[in-house]
C-alpha cells in the first residue's frame, strides 16, 4: 500500500509556467452505478471567457487495484496533466472509472466511459467544452477503453488519439485478462485498420522497457497501420518505463509529453490563440 501511494504523488516529469492558474471544476457526477457514484473533474485555462467554449482532452486512466484506481484522478499523475493541458490554452477532463472484477467485464467499464463521453457533450454548453471538439488521451490498460471511446462508428466529433504505454491488439492478452472473443475484437485497436481512412489521426507513445507482450502488441498494431498509411506519429522511449511520463525524469520523457500538447493543440485547433510550449 505505501508503494501504491507514493505512486499517486507523482506528477508529470514536464513542467509549464501556468499550470498552478488553471482552474478545477472537481467531483462532478457523471454516473452512478449500484449506489456508488463516478465523478470528473475539468480543468479550465486562467483565460476563458464567459461563454468561450474550447476543445478538450479526455483523459482514461487504466485498470488496477480499486486502492489504485477508485481516486485515481486525483493523483499526482492526472492532476498534474490537467493542469499541463489548462495551461496549453485547451480544457481537460479526468474521470474515475471502474475496473473488471469476478463481478465486472471490460465492456461494462467501456459503459463508463461512454457515459462520461456522453455526459460532456450533452452538457458542454454548462461545462463551456466545444462538443465537437474532443481528443481521447488514454494511458496503460486503458488503452483499449481510449480506443472504444474514439473508433467504433468513428465519431466525428473525436479528433484525435493518444495512447500512452498500452495495448493495441489484445489477442496475446486474452487468456491473462480473461477476455472474450468479442472484446478482443471491439477493443483492440487492430480491428479498425479495415477501416483505416476514417479513422481519428493517433500519436503513439511506446515504453522501451515495458512488458515484452504489451510492445508486441504495439509493434504488431504498427506494422499493420504503416501499410494502410494510418495518419500517426510513433515516439518510442527506448530506456522508458512503463508510465515513464511520471518515472523517469529524463529529456526523452519530456519531448514526447511536449508532442503530445503539440498534437492535441494541432487537432483541436483551439481558437483561443497559439501557446508556445
Amino acid at each position: 500500500m505505501a508503494d501504491i501511494k507514493e505512486l499517486l504523488k507523482k506528477r508529470i516529469v514536464y513542467d509549464f509556467p501556468g499550470m498552478e492558474q488553471s482552474r478545477v471544476v472537481k467531483n462532478r457526477v457523471y454516473k452512478t452505478v449500484e449506489g456508488m457514484d463516478l465523478l470528473l473533474d475539468v480543468y479550465y485555462p486562467a483565460d476563458l471567457r464567459d461563454g468561450e467554449r474550447r476543445g478538450a482532452v479526455i483523459f482514461v486512466h487504466g485498470l488496477g487495484p480499486a486502492e489504485l484506481v477508485k481516486h485515481i484522478k486525483d493523483s499526482g499523475q492526472y492532476v498534474s496533466w490537467g493542469q499541463l493541458i489548462a495551461a496549453g490554452g485547451l480544457i481537460a477532463v479526468t474521470f474515475n472509472h471502474r475496473s473488471p472484477d469476478e463481478h465486472l467485464s471490460l465492456s461494462d467499464v467501456a459503459g463508463d466511459v461512454d457515459e462520461l463521453v456522453k455526459h460532456v457533450r450533452k452538457h458542454a454548453e454548462e461545462l463551456q467544452i466545444d462538443r465537437d471538439r474532443l481528443a481521447i488521451w488514454a494511458g496503460s490498460a486503458g488503452v483499449p477503453l481510449g480506443v472504444w471511446a474514439a473508433f467504433p462508428g468513428y465519431p466525428a466529433f473525436v479528433k484525435c488519439l493518444v495512447t500512452y504505454y498500452g495495448p493495441l491488439d489484445l489477442q496475446p492478452l486474452m487468456a491473462a485478462w480473461e477476455l472474450t472473443e468479442d472484446e478482443v475484437y471491439e477493443f483492440s485497436a487492430t480491428t479498425y485498420l479495415e477501416h483505416a481512412g476514417s479513422l481519428a489521426p493517433m500519436l503513439i507513445a511506446k515504453s522501451g522497457l515495458d512488458y515484452p507482450e504489451l510492445n508486441a502488441s504495439i509493434d504488431h498494431f504498427i506494422k499493420e497501420a504503416s501499410e494502410k498509411n494510418v495518419a500517426l506519429d510513433y515516439m518510442v522511449h527506448p530506456g522508458g518505463q512503463h508510465a515513464f511520463d511520471i518515472l523517469d525524469d529524463v529529456a526523452r520523457s519530456r519531448e514526447i509529453i511536449k508532442r503530445t500538447l503539440e498534437f492535441f493543440k494541432t487537432h483541436l485547433s483551439s481558437p483561443a490563440g497559439s501557446h508556445d510550449y
